[in-house]
């Protein structure tokens, strides 16, 4: 599933290798489709960057967390 449009899609569609899908599977992994790392037909890095910045963990959060544990 991509993490940015939640859209869900075949491992063989997206010609995604066997070893790319178990790496992606790791929950501190993040995966987005082309649609959301792309603009138009070339790849956009701000719009892969907003992405992942908006969807990342607070590590502050996580951190303070821990500390309380």
């Amino acid at each position: 599933m991509c993490d940015g449009c939640e859209c869900w899609l075949h491992q063989e569609c997206i010609r995604m290798s066997t070893s790319q899908y178990v790496r992606f599977c790791a929950p501190h992994l993040q995966f987005f489709c082309k649609h959301c790392v792309t603009n138009g037909d070339s790849f956009c890095v701000s719009s892969s960057l907003s992405h992942i910045a908006v969807l990342s963990p607070d590590i502050k959060k996580m951190q303070d967390q821990q500390t309380v544990s």
